[in-house]
């Protein structure tokens, strides 16, 4: 779009303005900021007429060319206001002074044309579509003349008297000429005559500054202060004439009354330019007609904000505002006020037409009647109209009134509900009692009568009711519940029938709804749906089926069957965006009313259309950046059809700006486009109008471009341009060639260079190879005497080495078997070997009994063979288990773990040795009477380990630890293996030991012995003892590497029940705890549990009768109170101790058990009852409950035990398999006690 203005010509695409002004040294810009008028050409190049001369622009180049007197030596005049092109294409330009000027722009002559018969003053120039020129005088005159332009004509005027200066000129027909003048606008028919152009008074004698024909029934036409016309005439000759003029209290309204132009678009949108900018609208969107706040209270609103409709019997329409009533009169087309006499201001915001001249207003204070006489002597009378009762109010918002029959209304409230009777006034209340049949909590904002006339309300806190009738005349309430819909959330602010079964509903931040009446549950319909907004204010169906909603955000038209939408907004013609609750209303003629914040639009549905023109795309500019710099070049512009560009390589960074011819709204113009050859899907932009690309690689490219309009409409055909991008030099087809051409060129010559060096050196060297091979077959007798020597001084050296070699081998593999390898290595490469301290160390000791004895009974060499083979055997075993053999004195064999090499497991390896050593010993004794008794002791601690001295090296430990493991051997027993309490803590999770008691130990006090029976059965191969089996190391790895330390766990649990528990619990000791911690042990690790799970038993069973330390009776929460202040110290998660405190529980009488963990638990808690200890236990249990006074007999008590033995039942497999048959006999040994009834009490 091109404008002319007094401060330059501005050029609008849609989203900004190039303004192009007059610049001093600049022949390409324009010869004066005053531009009068536009005028293209049939080349599409635009001319303007200004104060200082006439010039032309094309749009796509952007150059300016000036007629001016230097190329033009006969031009008149300075300031040319109007321009024209006769049939030769010569320009006719009009100055202010010196009369008309043609121009021919071929040989640029100029003719002038002072005067018109006798008259000079002309003030408009026009040439029509059969290229007749016309010309008007600042006195009415009006000429015309056809081509050649021999003569001109004056056009008669009989009977208008005078017409006042010509303004302008616009063709009506082929044969009809609109004449703009000060004293209105006229017709010239047929060349002949000169009439009026309407008979509407106000047109009649109004200053036209200019006209504009849509068609021949339509013609706009500009005032200078009455703003813009639009007469439409229909074919019965009858005209309709339509006023749009600036409203100071409209921002849709015109800018100004002073129109000096119109201009139609190719899209059907009308400019208007007027004195103070430009006003522009849609031809196609001119449906909606907004009434607002107006300074002439007969023609508009007295207040902004409108809140309520009506419509009486002669379709006269009543409207709430903020400032009481307005009423339009539509047989005089005048608004009247009504006011109440309190002068104060009240939201009107609910109006029942009763007739013409009765009208119930609902107010923001409370119910009001009006009783009309004239309104055009204001003879009205307001009275108020109590509808509660005394307890309640009437000072309330009265929200709707609604007829109930022919003689009551419905008064909906913020209180509630009243039915109110028309005549005597008598009302009833209805509000919230809690009944069943009440109406809900909150305020009634609506009631509604559905298509098949039930009565619906809807409360604002409780949501939609259905009124039902009873024979009384009295009405209750039915709650109707919605489905997947919260009150809470978006509150019903609408509801709207359009076919049975069905009701749509609109809400207040939860967009429309469907309510299916059968099944209750709504389809929602939101923003993400294409709603303009969430917040629903009204609900209206056209005669269409379309339902329309007003919103917080426009208005939108909802299609039920496509469940498309389409969104208005201000811009479409709306008084505003915003809408108000209740402020909306079908008429009886098929209009639909909607207020809001800006007064309230009006339309006919069947109106509101859309603009049908596809939008043409203009590339507006191609931006090239160069690399490395923040450099823009614009390359091309205003490209409107297909076009080449040609880029460098190096010039692949481009920008491409579009935009759209269509300017109806231009915001909402959406594109897509496609570099074709660099992508293949179409891109779609949003509220954007560029594209970048970057680092584009050479080749052939096509951009192109769609747009969409606001109303969807998309281009019928893209713009394109057509982009090479030329590779680098190098990457060109007659480089290469070139290249490979030089490269032949170089070889040959490189090749001929090389080929004569090379016979030149080949003479030379044919020379020197004769000389040289008679001083080689000299030397060659002499080299192969020496090679002879060489060879036999070569073997003997050889022979020495493999000599050396094999000491070296006898010396590493002697020094391997005094030392350990890594310290073996430290003495090769440091000649010394330092001492190191090792924190957890296993020495074990060997002593074979009575030695003394053997050695005197026996010769020497057979004393030392019978050691050899013993200590043989003990060196396999230990280098089974990797322990290190440290020395052998006399009949003492010793050994070690843990050394030189640091591991945790060092004292389970050396019990395992310990074990096989003894088994080999007892094997060997079946099979030799003769064979000696052995001793074995084992200690763990520290020690330091290493080499001392500086000849013959010898590996040893030091230490207390290793004297406390010879005073284990020393106290030891033949055929055991003693252990100190040392080592007992690191094995007794795997190993069955036996406590032998305390000895002395030099410097460290008493020390605890032990005696290793061998593994645990459940943990050894056959349940021997000798060998461990799969499981016996998974719960080694358990202890090593478990996050949780249930070793100190445990020993901080029995501390305390050590020290705590009544010295009166017999069964209930620590003897107890232990019994059932073993036992739960050894059925966890027989039903395959080697995981932490094994410790959450053992733990639990350390817990599970801890409780006894503070009461007897129920003490199960006291033991896992205690687990879960102490467990966590030793890493136990607070889900394991979840579980530890299930297992705890699980041992109440009577036991049931629900996890595999916890059945385990209760069959180790009452293990002892199929074992042959049972009657020991079972009598200590007897004696605990006679100290505790719970039991008065014994006999009493055999037959608590029959009872309890019979109702128990062990849970896992492997307790059953253990114990049940043993328990089964105990059970008869009691019964046949109860049957010799031999009891004392």
């Amino acid at each position: 779009m091109w404008i002319g203005t007094q401060d330059g010509l501005n050029r609008y695409d849609g989203y900004k303005f190039d303004v192009l002004k007059n610049e001093a040294n600049n022949d390409n810009s324009l010869p004066n900021n005053y531009v009068h008028t536009l005028l293209p050409d049939n080349k599409n190049n635009l001319w303007f007429g200004t104060n200082r001369g006439i010039a032309k622009i094309d749009p796509q180049t952007g150059e300016i060319t000036k007629i001016n007197r230097k190329e033009y030596p006969d031009l008149k005049g300075y300031i040319f206001t109007h321009l024209a092109f006769d049939n030769s294409n010569n320009l006719w330009a009009l100055s202010e002074k010196h009369g008309i000027n043609i121009i021919n722009n071929n040989d640029k002559s100029v003719k002038i044309i002072s005067e018109i018969k006798g008259t000079s003053v002309f003030s408009a120039l026009y040439a029509d579509s059969n290229k007749t020129l016309w010309v008007g005088t600042k006195y009415g005159q009006v000429f015309y003349s056809p081509a050649p332009y021999k003569k001109f004509t004056e056009i008669e005027n009989l009977e208008l008297g005078s017409l006042g200066e010509v303004n302008q000129f616009q063709q009506k027909s082929d044969n009809e000429i609109i004449v703009c003048t000060e004293t209105g606008p006229f017709l010239v028919k047929n060349n002949k005559t000169i009439n009026n152009l309407t008979q509407t008074g106000r047109l009649r004698y109004s200053k036209i500054n200019c006209a504009y024909t849509e068609d021949p029934n339509h013609i706009w036409l500009g005032t200078a202060e009455k703003g813009l016309y639009l007469v439409k005439f229909n074919d019965s000759g009858e005209e309709d004439i339509y006023n749009y003029y600036k409203n100071p209290y409209n921002n849709s309204s015109l800018l100004d009354d002073n129109v000096v132009s119109i201009y139609e678009d190719e899209n059907g949108v009308i400019w208007a330019g007027t004195e103070k900018g430009i006003s522009k609208f849609d031809k196609y969107k001119q449906g909606f007609t907004t009434i607002s706040l107006n300074n002439n209270p007969d023609e508009g609103l007295i207040d902004y904000n409108v809140w309520s409709f009506a419509e009486d019997s002669l379709a006269n329409i009543y409207i709430g505002t903020k400032k009481d009533l307005s009423i339009y009169q539509r047989d005089i087309k005048k608004f009247f006020h009504v006011y109440r006499e309190d002068g104060t201001q009240h939201y009107l915001l609910s109006i029942h037409v009763e007739t013409p001249e009765k009208i119930w207003l609902g107010y923001d204070d409370g119910l009001y009647l009006l009783e009309i006489h004239d309104l055009l002597y204001d003879d009205y009378q307001i009275k108020r109209i109590e509808f509660m009762d005394e307890e309640h109010s009437s000072n309330i918002r009265v929200y709707a009134i609604k007829p109930a029959d022919e003689n009551r209304l419905w008064i909906g409230s913020r209180s509630g509900l009243s039915i109110i009777n028309k005549h005597n006034y008598d009302f009833q209340f209805y509000e919230h009692t809690g009944t069943a049949n009440s109406i809900g909590e909150g305020s009634v904002k609506i009631v509604y009568r559905d298509l098949s006339q039930k009565l619906w309300v809807v409360t604002t806190n409780s949501g939609l009711y259905n009124m039902v009738e009873r024979e009384d005349s009295s009405f209750y309430f039915k709650h109707y519940p919605i489905k997947n819909y919260n009150e809470n959330n978006g509150q019903i602010t609408s509801v709207l029938q359009t076919e049975k079964g069905f009701m749509w509903l609109g809400t207040y931040g939860e967009g429309l709804k469907k309510l299916n009446l059968k099944t209750k549950e709504t389809t929602s319909y939101t923003e993400l749906d294409g709603l303009s907004n969430n917040v629903i204010y009204g609900l209206l169906v056209d005669e269409d089926g379309q339902i329309w909603t007003s919103t917080n955000k426009g208005l939108s038209k909802f299609n039920p069957t496509t469940e498309q939408f389409t969104t208005y907004s201000v811009k479409d013609g709306l008084q505003s965006n915003e809408f108000n609750t209740n402020a909306y209303m079908k008429s009886s003629k098929g209009l639909l009313y909607f207020g809001g914040i800006n007064g309230y639009n009006i339309f006919d549905p069947s109106e509101i259309n859309i603009n049908p023109h596809p939008p043409k795309v203009i590339i507006s500019s191609v931006i090239l950046s160069t690399k490395g710099t923040n450099k823009k070049e614009l390359i091309a512009e205003h490209i409107t059809s297909a076009k080449d560009i040609k880029l460098e390589y190096s010039q692949n960074d481009i920008s491409f700006e579009f935009v759209s011819t269509n300017y109806s709204n231009p915001t909402k113009t959406r594109y897509k486009y496609k570099l074709e050859g660099h992508e293949e899907e179409f891109t779609y932009l949003e509220n954007e109008n560029k594209v970048n690309y970057l680092n584009v690689p050479h080749g052939e490219y096509n951009l192109v471009v769609y747009a969409q309009s606001a109303d969807g409409i998309w281009s019928t055909n893209p713009t394109s341009i057509q982009i090479t991008i030329t590779p680098p030099f190098w990457l060109t087809w007659w480089f290469r060639i070139l290249a490979i051409l030089i490269l032949v060129l170089l070889g040959f010559i490189i090749y001929r260079r090389r080929v004569d060096k090379i016979r030149r050196q080949k003479v030379r060297l044919e020379i020197e190879v004769v000389k040289r091979t008679r001083q080689v077959t000299e030397q060659s007798k002499k080299i192969q005497d020496q090679k002879k020597k060489v060879e036999i001084q070569k073997a003997k050296i050889e022979h020495q080495n493999s000599l050396l070699a094999k000491e070296k081998e006898k010396v590493e593999q002697l020094l391997l078997n005094i030392l350990p390898e890594g310290t073996a290595e430290e003495l090769k490469n440091k000649g010394r070997s330092k001492a190191r301290y090792y924190r957890n160390v296993s020495v074990l000791f060997t002593d074979f009994v009575g030695f003394s004895k053997i050695a005197e009974d026996m010769k020497p060499q057979e004393l030392v063979q019978q050691l050899d083979g013993y200590f043989s055997k003990f060196d396999e075993i230990i280098e089974k288990f990797d322990l290190e053999k440290i020395k052998t004195i006399g009949d003492s064999y010793m050994c070690a773990g843990g050394v030189p090499i640091r591991n945790k497991s060092n004292a389970i390896e050396v019990c395992l040795a310990a074990l096989e050593i003894n088994n080999y010993m007892s094997e060997r004794a079946k099979v030799d009477p003769e064979t000696w008794q052995i001793r074995i002791g084992i200690n763990t601690g520290e020690v330091i380990a290493g080499v001392i001295g500086l000849k013959r090296f010898a590996y040893d430990i030091w230490g207390a630890s290793v004297n406390q493991a010879q005073r284990m051997e020393m106290h030891g027993h033949p055929g055991i293996v003693n252990v100190s309490g040392n080592t007992y803590e690191f094995i007794a999770p795997y190993f069955e030991c036996v406590y032998r008691g305390k000895i002395q130990t030099k410097h460290k006090g008493m020390l605890d012995m032990y005696s290793v029976k061998g593994i645990k059965p459940e943990l050894s191969l056959d349940g021997l003892g000798i060998q461990p089996n799969k499981k016996f190391w998974k719960i080694v790895d358990l202890h090593l590497y478990s996050s949780i330390n249930y070793m100190k766990a445990e020993r901080h649990i029995m501390k305390i029940l050590e020290t705590q528990l009544s010295p009166k619990l017999l069964y209930h000791s620590i003897n107890h705890t232990i019994d059932v911690t073993q036992a739960v042990e050894r059925l966890a690790i027989m039903e395959g549990i080697t995981d932490e799970d094994l410790f959450l038993l053992k733990s639990a069973a350390t817990y599970h009768d801890a409780g006894f330390i503070e009461k007897y009776d129920h003490n199960e929460e006291i033991g896992m109170r205690l687990a879960r202040e102490i467990l966590p110290k030793y890493g136990y998660t607070e889900d394991q101790i979840d579980i530890i405190d299930g297992l705890i529980k699980s041992t109440e009488i009577p036991q049931s058990p629900t996890t595999h963990l916890q059945q385990i638990m209760c069959d180790a808690d009452l293990d002892y009852l199929g074992r042959d200890d049972f009657h020991d236990i079972a009598d200590l249990l007897r004696r605990e409950l006679r100290e505790h006074g719970k039991l008065e007999s014994d006999k009493l008590w055999d037959e608590i035990q029959i009872k309890f033995l019979n109702q128990h039942t062990y849970f896992t497999q492997s307790a059953i398999k253990l114990r049940k048959e043993k328990k089964l006999s105990h059970i008869k040994e009691i019964e046949e006690k109860l049957k010799k009834d031999d009891y004392k009490d």
